[in-house]
């Protein structure tokens, strides 16, 4: 029971932080995602999986508990997985890169 609250807890704070990262980029930008943000391809893949995963995790604690089984449970669960790291890898691939320092201002 402890780690389940713990797990409980944690998720809510990581769904939260999330809500308000997409909050303030309405604030800053006018939309909730920007295409070309890593940190927007994150959020969305974790919002993903843990607004998913954490009903889950409480499903399989009554499961354990009162000793049943669910099978959808797991393929519900491998997609959520899926589809969180499909938004890391999209995210990875389409963010903005970062402009490198030129070697002659780091000589001077």
């Amino acid at each position: 029971m402890p780690q389940l609250t713990s797990y409980i807890i944690g998720a809510i704070v990581l769904l939260w932080s999330i809500y308000l990262y997409t909050i303030d980029l309405k604030k800053d930008y006018g939309v909730y995602f920007l295409k070309k943000d890593l940190l927007s391809w994150l959020s969305l893949g974790m919002g993903i999986f843990y607004a998913g995963y954490l009903p889950i995790k409480i499903l399989r604690y009554y499961m354990t508990i009162y000793d049943f089984k669910i099978l959808w449970v797991s393929k519900v669960h491998l997609y959520l997985i899926l589809i969180m790291y499909l938004c890391f890898a999209i995210g990875l691939v389409i963010m903005r890169r970062r402009k490198l320092p030129s070697l002659e201002t780091e000589i001077e």
